[in-house]
């Protein structure tokens, strides 16, 4: 009885989120990260992580990343601002976030890491419009080609 109970709270808290939540796209796009404490310093290098999108939404994305932690310090922390640079076809896109929360990735990946979901906080204006003009062509099922080689994407 208590399986079904809470297969039928699995089920209904699905259908909250999804309802609560801007309409995903799948995209693989070349992302660098780093914390926002680390670019606010006046440092000769800032530590960066590479990854890539999972998934873009109007008011989020989550990312795979190899590691849930950047120089020492967590990156999913609630409290964390966290910059993220896509490389869009209209240019590099900055997006301030927080990470809203983190999993394994799957086994069944190429590249084994953590996909962390993270809410957009901060955009400016032509890095708005360039990102949701992204988003409507992945809407629309056009394949984007990054401008970021494979060499600089693991150079980053």
């Amino acid at each position: 009885m208590r399986n079904i109970i809470r297969s039928f709270e699995d089920s209904f808290r699905k259908l909250v989120r999804q309802w609560k939540q801007a309409q995903r796209f799948s995209s693989r796009v070349p992302v660098r990260v780093s914390l926002l404490e680390f670019t606010n310093k006046e440092a000769k290098a800032v530590p960066i992580m590479s990854g890539y999108t999972h998934n873009i939404s109007s008011t989020g994305l989550a990312l795979i990343l190899p590691d849930i932690a950047l120089n020492g310090r967590s990156l999913i922390k609630k409290s964390n601002k966290i910059v993220v640079a896509l490389d869009l076809p209209g240019g590099v896109t900055r997006i301030h976030a927080r990470p809203i929360h983190f999993r394994r990735a799957s086994r069944y990946m190429k590249n084994m890491g953590f996909i962390i979901g993270m809410q957009i906080i901060e955009i400016d204006e032509g890095s708005r419009e360039r990102y949701l003009k992204f988003i409507n062509r992945v809407k629309k099922g056009e394949k984007i080609a990054s401008k970021w080689s494979n060499k600089d994407h693991a150079a980053a």
